[in-house]
This record gives C-alpha cells, structure tokens and sequence, in this order.
C-alpha cells in the first residue's frame, strides 16, 4: 500500500491486515499515520483495497435526509457537549442487549475507541474530544459481535464509519452507525504535548472537559480538573482556539470527500450551531443538538427514541446544510507551516501556536524594504530569505505597506509588520521579538533618510534586547553629522552588540566619530543561493531580444546613451533601458525606457545580457551574482564610494566616472569590462563565508547583563520621540486631512499617478480621482477603481483636499492656479506629500 499524504488514520488497513504487519505511529507532525512491517507483508493488497481514500464508498443514503433540532432532558444535556442526542440512541441500543463503540479518553486523556455494554459506562463515550482517536482493533472486534447477531452501533469521524463499512465489505442489519458533524482531525503527538506544559505549570491533570458548559453552550471553553480539585477554567484555550481555526487541520480533512451528502453513518449527530438564526426558542443556551437520518435504517433508530425528547423539532435541510459544516473543502490556517515547523524543531506547543499566530517572531529586521527601488527591494528580501532560510522567523518592521515592486510578493503573509507612525508604538515591538536586525542600504545616511534615521537605530528596543546591525551603510565616505545627530549616533550605536557595515569608509566612521567597533560585510543580496533569484526570474513576463544590452540608468545624459548605441552597432546587440522607477518623472530620457518593469523583470533582464551598464551599486553587485560583464559609471562621488568599496573586498574593476567614460573607445570599454570570474568567484566565496558567519555568530550572542539601562528603558525614548519629528508629524499631518476633510482628490493621471497612487493609498483613503482629459471622465482608474472626475465637479464636493500628482513643477503651478480659480484653497504637490509622510 502506497501511504498518502492525505491518509485520514481511519485504522481500517491496520485491522484488514492478515499478518498485524501495520501498526500506526505518531509521525513527525503528531498525526496517526500507518507504519507497514515490510518483513512481515504478504502483498496481498487488501489494505489499499479497503482504503477509504483509495476506494470511495457506494453510498445509496438519502441526499436530502431529514434534520432535527432535539434537546434531551436537562439531567442528560449537562453531562453533553451540545443536546444529549447520542445518551438517547446509545441508551436505546443497551435497552436492545447492544453494545456501543465510540470515543473514550484513555488514562493519558489520549482519546481512543472502545466498547461499553452498560448504561453506567455511557459517560466514557459523552462528551466531544477533539483530538484524533486510536481505532485500535475495533472493527474487528465489532465484526464478531455482528457475527453472533448483537445489536452494535459505532459512533465515528465520517471517515472512521467509511472505514469499518469497507472493513465490514457486508450490510449488516443489526449495525447502526452515526458520524459526527466534523471539522478535522487534531494531532494527538501536539495534544499529548500540549498536555505536558499544562502539567507543569499547574500540576497533574485528573479530568478535562472540551465543551465545560459553566458559561453556557459555545466553542472554546475547555475546564481542566487537577488531582488537587483546583479548576482551570480556559476560555478560549490556545489549543481550542488553534483547532477552530485550522491550525492542525490535515490535508485530507481540508478537501474532506465524505463531508457532504449523501453521508456515510445511519445518522449524523453534532451541534446545531445557529440554529436560533432559524428559531430563536430553539437556543436556551443549554445545547442544542442536531440529528440527520440518512437511511431508512438510522429513521427508524429515530423514530423509536424520538417521545424520549424533551424537544423535536424538524429543521429544512437547506438551511442545516448551510449553517453547519457540511462542506467538503475546509481552510487550513495560513501559518500552518509556521507552527509544524516548530513543532518539529521542539518548541514547545504554546510557544509553536503563538509564533504561529503571529505572537512571536525570533527576528525583528529593520529597513526600508518597500522602497521604491529596485536594489532596496532586493537588499531586504535578500536578509530576510537568508535569515529564514537558516530556520528563523522574521518580522520584517518599515512604516509604509507591503511592497509593490514584485510581481509575486515574496514574503510570507506572517512576514510584515503594521505601520508605525512614532516611535512610542514601536516600543511594543519588544513584546513579540528578543533580536533586532537593523538591514541594509542607507539606512544611517541622514542626508538620504532625514530623521527616518531614528527608526533605524532603535531607540524603541529595550536594552536587554539583542541589536544588531547588517551592512548598514552611512552611504559615503564623506558623511558628515550636526553635532546633535553625531552625539545621538555615538549613544545609540554603543548600545548595539554587533554592528557591521556594508563599506570599508563605514568602518573608519564607526570607529573614528562614534567610537565603535564595527566590520565590513557583504551585502545581503550575496547571502542566499543564487537559486532563488532564478526562482523569481520565473514569474517575470519580459519577453527580450536574444542579444542585448542592459541598461539600468539611475541618472542618465546623452553622451552615455551615444556610447551606448555605438557599443549596439558595433557589436549588433539590441539595448533594453530601464530607469530607476522612483525618478522617472524627475531625470530627462531622450530614449524609450522599458515599461512596467518589476523586481522579477529587472533580475530577468540583467541575467539574460550581454552586457550590463550601469550607474546602480546594486546592478554591480548582481552582474557579480550573475557572472556578468559591467560598465560600472558613476555620476556622483557617493556612489563611487560604495561601488569602489565593494571593488576594493572582491578585487574587481573600479567603476568609471563619467570624465573617465568619455575618453574612452568602444574597444576600450569591452576590454575593460571583461572579467576574470574564475579569480574572482575565489574571493567571493571566501568573502560570503566569511560574511555568513559573522551573522550567525552575532545572532548567538547573549546580551551581557552590563548592558541593561532600566532608566533608558523607562523615560530614553520619550526624549528621543520629542526630537524625531518627521515620524511625529507624519501623524499629525495624516491626521489633520482625515479629521478636516470629507473628500480626498488626486488631480492627474499620467505616470505619476501610475507610480505613486498605491503609495499614498497606503497611508490615506482617495476617494476621487481628477484629470484635465475629458476622455477619462466618468472612468475607472487604479487598482482600487476609483472614478475619475472633471475638475468643475471639485466645486460640488464637501471640503475637498487635492493631491496634484505629477513632478513637472510647471504643470504643478498651472493646476494650483486652476484650483485657486475653482475656489478651491486646499492642496499639496505630490512631493511636499511624501515629504511629510
């Protein structure tokens, strides 16, 4: 028998077995699972034949069956999960000399199925337990009792009623089965976990009730009874809650084949949950049960139990089938792989379900990971792909949304963080994380990112935390400081445990201004295996020429294109330009840039080149990634800086200036970037090594106890918030138009507004937009559909507030006077909008 990912651990393979050859085991996701003696098989086949997954049931029951909602009496309904509607027909069964299998704790309140023939074992079998039951050998056992001609009726998960059914192979008369309305099956190696820290924490568990009706009929209530007679009252336990969700629901149980009609059992039996949207009287809130005849075989049962009710009220199918869990597909909780994954790491099971249910994260990293560039885009996914490819779980902080440069988003939904518009609110970031990575790129370049820069030293994380920085970058070797931002440098970054710097000038500035150690590492983008960029290069759309040259120009001039075209006539080469998406509104194209170009596209179009020419540091370091040659420019000194640093680590060729460029031949130029990889893969794998262990090493340090500062701790941050008003007043502004305005209008509809509307939706709802053009009037705009106006209508809006969304600063000026004259006095360019943001 070929074992399925989807097997249910009905046990029916384990009991058909001639030679007790399979046995079930807890696997490594706590699940029953079959284990086959291979010395011991026959290969006779007749446990794939009796497989419910491999072998679906003939099922001639009723497909519209009829429903009831029924209370026993209240003596029963007490001791019941929902209405007591199983004491009834267990008790009827006894009455006839039968006997009863179902569901019973064992000793370790690990569930499995026995049989009971007297009234007073009756409360073994009550009682919902939601974890999976072992079968054992029932179903041969109840094949015997069928033989003699006693009256048996087994109570079961749909799949464990399939399941004997196919054992049985015979109908037979004097078998009664009733399924439970199921929403999956738990992994009984978590519950027995789950068990063991309840145990320690409290003490020894003598009884446990998953449905304790003490505040009434309802989900999530488990009482746990200890040996000393203390009560643990759980409302909404962890591990109850986490079922609910989905949390350990199995992928058989998801896309369940015997969840629907017609069903298996004689009789179906669960909760009637919302019964009282049907009937309000049906809900006293004491348990409500709810009961199907399938065949004529279960009517019957019921019609003889039916004056034992103290309530029967037929229900229409159509609405039990809708307000119950009669459908087949079932979700599964989005952090499943989440929480399995720890599980089998051995963390323990709450720690598992908090991670899982985003409570805890082992990383916290800090960077501006949705910036509107390419090589930011790459930098941060790159250190959070390495950090989680070696086993952590990562919350990746930045104050804007999700990124929107990738085509497939590749972070994990658990993987970002809320917005935080002050430094206050951050501080709850220690609650969730114990180690904080500040990321690359700029991030203490103040010129670069203005007082953003307190965030990316992290005033917010209390001192016994471990912080971190990656090759965080000052972004030149001529960076200067206010006195003010040079004594809050050289604070914060002395309570850092490990600092290291992306450029070697970094660790002069480190050293020199702020009286720290720090090192030179890679940048993240060289971290993971070169493999996963292929894997994003996959989901690109570009369709390219077959010999081309790549051009990702950051701030182009005509000189450049001219050597550029020289280069794609001498050697016959097409060229692809792409510009950086943040500027271009802002820098002067004279040739057609590439269109619609994502974080996918880029990789795909710098891997697939001839050629790469560039003005990027991170197109440097891909042409590395991807062994490719590069006309490496720089226009200003600050870039020169970073890319000769990177130079100078892995002996690479300096990149030119633009002085130097000129000078040069198209002969010179493709001699000067032929590259030696052979030598230089040498370096670099020794630079990566290197790089990596200086990671793993700062993450497994402790935090030396000289280190806590309880009274930074209590009042540093509150003084560090009064001087970081970028992120203060973001708030305020934001704040000012939402609480002072009804309407929020962006006014133009070219490529600014296509590059910048998602952004400001990420910070503030837009409820119209506005353009000159009358062909766009009365249209939808955007990816959330908004209308777009004339501007007259403007005049018929209640307190409108206008976005201009374009960079030409003449076209900004004619739109303001055009509002002025529609009377309208409230609005901002785009720019001075993200600048306040």
């Amino acid at each position: 028998m070929n074992i399925s990912s989807r097997c249910m651990a009905c046990g029916a393979c384990e009991n058909i077995c001639p030679q007790d050859a399979i046995r079930m085991i807890i696997d490594d996701n706590g699940y029953y699972k079959p284990l086959i003696d291979e010395e011991k098989c026959i290969k006779c086949g007749k446990c794939s034949k009796v497989c419910p997954e491999q072998n679906l049931l003939e099922n001639h029951n009723e497909e519209t069956p009829m429903c009831y909602a029924i209370w026993a009496r209240n003596e029963i309904r007490r001791k019941s999960s929902s209405g007591g509607a199983f004491s009834i027909l267990a008790e009827k069964i006894l009455s006839m000399g039968g006997k009863i299998y179902g569901c019973a704790f064992g000793s370790d309140f690990v569930p499995i199925h026995i049989g009971i023939d007297n009234v007073e074992d009756l409360g073994k079998l009550r009682k919902s337990k939601y974890v999976q039951s072992y079968v054992g050998k029932t179903y041969r056992e109840i094949e015997q009792e069928l033989k003699t001609g006693r009256v048996v009726l087994f109570s079961g998960m749909p799949c464990q009623v399939v399941a004997l059914r196919n054992y049985l192979k015979y109908e037979y008369d004097n078998l009664y089965t009733v399924d439970l309305v199921c929403s999956g099956n738990n992994p009984v190696g978590v519950w027995k976990g789950y068990l063991n820290e309840l145990e320690k924490s409290y003490g020894k568990i003598s009884k446990i009730d998953f449905r304790a009706k003490k505040y009434g009929w309802r989900c999530g209530d488990v009482l746990y009874t200890l040996d000393s007679g203390r009560e643990i009252d759980s409302y909404r336990d962890p591990y109850m809650i986490s079922f609910l969700r989905g949390m350990f629901r199995e992928e058989a149980c998801a896309d369940c084949k015997y969840a629907g009609f017609p069903r298996a059992a004689d009789i179906t039996i669960g909760d009637f949950w919302n019964i009282e949207k049907k009937e309000r009287a049906l809900n006293d809130n004491k348990g409500t049960s709810l009961v199907i005849t399938n065949s004529g075989k279960g009517k019957n049962l019921f019609e003889q139990v039916k004056e034992k009710f103290c309530l029967c009220k037929e229900v229409d199918f159509d609405f039990t089938k809708h307000s119950n869990m009669f459908y087949r597909k079932r979700r599964t909780y989005n952090e499943q792989d989440t929480f399995f994954t720890y599980y089998r790491n051995g963390l323990p099971i709450n720690e598992s379900i908090d991670r899982a249910n985003k409570r805890k994260y082992d990383i916290c990293v800090c960077g501006a990971w949705v910036a509107r560039n390419y090589g930011a885009h790459l930098t941060q996914y790159a250190l959070y792909r390495h950090l989680t490819d070696l086993g952590y779980d990562v919350l990746m902080v930045d104050r804007r949304n999700m990124p929107t440069l990738f085509r497939k988003n590749p972070y994990k939904a658990r993987a970002a963080g809320k917005n935080y518009y002050d430094l206050i609110s951050m501080k709850e970031l220690n609650d969730i994380c114990d180690i904080f990575i500040v990321g690359s790129d700029q991030l203490w370049s103040w010129s670069v990112f203005n007082d953003s820069v307190y965030v990316y030293t992290l005033p917010y994380v209390d001192s016994d935390k471990l912080k971190i920085s990656y090759a965080t970058s000052f972004g030149r070797r001529d960076a200067t400081f206010l006195p003010e931002e040079k004594r809050y440098m050289k604070y914060m970054l002395g309570r850092f445990q490990k600092i290291s710097v992306r450029e070697d000038f970094g660790v002069d500035i480190c050293n020199n201004l702020f009286d720290v150690d720090a090192e030179q590492v890679l940048d993240p983008v060289f971290l993971p295996s070169k493999s996963v960029y292929y894997d994003m290069i996959k989901y690109s759309e570009k369709n390219l020429p077959e010999n081309y040259i790549f051009c990702y120009i950051i701030w182009p001039n005509d000189e450049l294109i001219k050597l550029i075209n020289g280069i794609s006539e001498e050697k016959g080469w097409d060229v692809v330009f792409v510009g950086d998406i943040g500027r271009l509104d802002i820098v002067n194209w004279t040739v057609k840039t590439e269109d619609d170009v994502f974080v996918e596209d880029w990789l795909k179009l710098l891997q697939g080149c001839k050629l790469v020419i560039s003005d990027s540091f991170h197109a440097y370091c891909f042409s590395v990634i991807f062994q490719k040659n590069i006309l490496s420019i720089s226009k200003d000194q600050a870039c020169l800086d970073r890319m000769s640093s990177l130079a100078n680590m892995l002996h690479l060729e300096k990149p030119l200036t633009y002085p130097e460029l000129m000078g040069l031949s198209t002969e010179d130029v493709l001699n000067y970037v032929n590259r030696d990889y052979e030598h230089i893969n040498n370096i670099l794998d020794k630079v990566i090594s290197a790089s990596k262990n200086w990671l793993i090493d700062a993450i497994g340090q402790k935090v030396n106890s000289s280190c806590i500062d309880s009274w930074y701790d209590s009042f540093g941050l509150e003084y560090i918030q009064q001087r970081a008003s970028l992120i203060r007043t973001s708030k305020m502004f934001l704040d000012g138009i939402k609480n002072n305005y009804d309407s929020i209008v962006t006014f133009g509809l070219g490529m600014c507004f296509d590059n910048e509307f998602n952004r400001i939706s990420n910070y503030i709802n837009i409820d119209y937009v506005c353009d000159n053009d009358s062909t766009k009037w009365g249209k939808l705009f955007s990816s959330q559909k908004k209308i777009c106006i004339a501007p007259e209508k403007l005049k018929e809006l209640n307190k409108p507030y206008v976005i201009i969304t374009m960079w030409n600063p003449e076209f900004i000026d004619n739109v303001k006077r055009q509002l002025v004259e529609l009377g309208i006095t409230e609005f901002i360019s785009i720019e001075d909008f993200i600048a306040n943001v």
